[in-house]
């Protein structure tokens, strides 16, 4: 298995006031991939998702076995000023997929596809996405190394299972094994900085347990990953792109994803969350059961779709729609603390 990198982009407004209950049309699911779902809204902002999922993906094909989802991780950049920000959607989160069945987001993945995925997310949180990007665990660290890798600082508690998953992904991949001595910060190569990713039963100071504490090492890499990118020149990164094109499965053709190498210069990044919402104003984030699977849940549910149009689109009082409602309310009467 390795580990994927998914990017998903959908014309999204985000100054744009809100038509009352759009989400309740019955032409939001994705069916396939549905490039101008999304064009009602004033396009001001792009909306991308990202996967770092468990799936095989072999160097010079396009053969993907899907084998679960690992992360979901939202990111909304706003065109007018170019801000990103980054929403990750943890891999055990319950939800509702479009067979009005309840499962978790990897599952669903690991069942379906990407789209499968997207459509989870469509229409459980009001979103509209509809594109994605799908690398494996040896692209990723590919990308980062050619980019000259990421400056990361590796808490000492870390260090000993670091090794163990460096090692580990250097197998998978068939790259070189080059153990971390040391903690602190530090240039992290493709394998170590992957390794680092996937870390999850380690509790550091700073750091949330589990998948949440993963999760947030996942958008720290990515964070440093970007600012990689913005600082290459835009010839260098449309040389990566073309390399790693073999690697990739996409909606998106290679033209439009070189297209939007001269915009990295132009953007910065904002601010990173975790979904379900968790920070100094609210925290609802909460770990729990549906039957006998561990699974993650918000406890307000309605009010963190809310929050997602505002954090990411700057739209306040968002009224989540009647399908949201629903599913919201399918989700929390199976879920045991």
């Amino acid at each position: 298995a390795g580990m994927a990198l998914t990017m998903s982009a959908t014309a999204f407004a985000s100054e744009a006031p809100v038509a009352e209950n759009i989400f309740d049309e019955p032409d939001t699911k994705v069916d396939g991939i549905v490039r101008d779902i999304a064009q009602k809204i004033l396009p001001i902002s792009v909306e991308a998702r990202f996967f770092m999922p468990h799936m095989d993906i072999t160097a010079h094909t396009k053969n993907i076995s899907y084998n679960g989802g690992d992360v979901d991780i939202l990111v909304s950049i706003n065109r007018t000023t170019g801000d990103i920000r980054m929403l990750s959607f943890y891999r055990d989160l319950y939800l509702v997929n479009e067979e009005g069945e309840t499962n978790k987001l990897t599952n669903i993945f690991r069942r379906g596809d990407a789209t499968s995925s997207i459509n989870a997310l469509n229409i459980n949180y009001d979103l509209r996405i509809n594109e994605y990007m799908i690398v494996g665990w040896d692209s990723v660290a590919e990308a980062i190394d050619l980019l000259g890798g990421v400056e990361v600082d590796v808490p000492e508690e870390m260090l000993e299972m670091m090794n163990v998953y460096i090692e580990h992904t250097a197998t998978v991949t068939g790259m070189e094994n080059v153990p971390v001595t040391h903690a602190g910060t530090q240039v992290l190569n493709g394998v170590q900085a992957v390794a680092y990713c996937r870390i999850r039963y380690v509790t550091v100071q700073g750091y949330s347990y589990g998948d949440f504490g993963r999760s947030e090492r996942q958008r720290e890499v990515l964070s440093a990953l970007f600012q990689k990118a913005k600082s290459s020149s835009p010839l260098d990164m449309m040389n990566i792109v073309r390399t790693m094109w073999p690697k990739v499965e996409t909606s998106l053709t290679m033209e439009e994803c070189l297209s939007l190498v001269p915009l990295i210069a132009t953007m910065n990044l904002a601010d990173t969350a975790g979904f379900p919402r968790s920070d100094e104003t609210a925290d609802h984030r909460r770990a729990g059961y549906a039957g006998t699977a561990s699974v993650v849940y918000s406890s307000d549910t309605l009010s963190d779709i809310s929050w997602i149009y505002e954090y990411l689109f700057g739209i306040t009082g968002y009224v989540p729609s009647s399908r949201a409602q629903q599913y919201a309310a399918m989700v929390a009467a199976e879920i045991s603390d």
